[in-house]
């Protein structure tokens, strides 16, 4: 039986979903981290549950993703990162998500560029090389090559020698071309 102050019609998995991105949206630092936990479960849901069509709201999410990657307790960034490798194997492909991550790369906590090459790290090493245009991506790690942080910096590396991994010699001609002397890029990807 209804209650008359309940909605006559049925609830859709699309207004699930605006109440969950209008809370991921509104996430900050005042937040425990168990609700920031407990918000990434049931966005998981979310996104088994919808599969592909939960792709309309990624560009949606993400950015509240992003930030919990620069999370201070190590809990809800690798609950965070395990997020968007799901989001990339259900609802839509790496290179979908990865152009929407771009930005992240200048993001203004060091946590966070260091959270989006461990990411990147995690996305070869799941899905391949194939699955990312990594030219577009590999000038955003030459930047962070720069960085003020060790950390970022440190990021950066162990993303070119992932990335060298899978690509081989070409993204050593890439470095090349961004203008990383090839002494560097030797000694850098021995």
């Amino acid at each position: 039986m209804r209650s008359s102050s309940l909605p006559s019609h049925p609830r859709t998995r699309t207004d699930d979903a605006a109440v969950i991105r209008s809370f991921l949206v509104n996430v900050n630092t005042t937040f425990t981290r168990g609700v920031v936990l407990l918000g990434m479960d049931i966005l998981s849901a979310l996104v088994s549950r919808l599969q592909e069509r939960f792709r309309t709201q990624v560009g949606t999410v993400l950015p509240s993703l992003m930030d919990r990657l620069g999370d201070a307790k190590d809990q809800v960034r690798e609950q965070d990162q395990a997020l968007l490798l799901k989001i990339m194997d259900q609802a839509a492909n790496p290179q979908f998500v990865w152009e929407r991550m771009m930005g992240g790369f200048k993001h203004k906590n060091n946590r966070t560029r260091e959270g989006l090459c461990l990411c990147l790290v995690s996305t070869l090493t799941v899905f391949g090389s194939q699955s990312l245009t990594l030219s577009k991506i590999v000038p955003h790690i030459c930047n962070l090559l720069g960085d003020p942080t060790s950390q970022v910096r440190d990021g950066a590396m162990n993303c070119l020698i992932e990335i060298y991994r899978h690509v081989g010699e070409r993204v050593r001609m890439d470095l090349g071309k961004k203008g990383l002397p090839q002494s560097r890029c030797v000694q850098m990807l021995k």
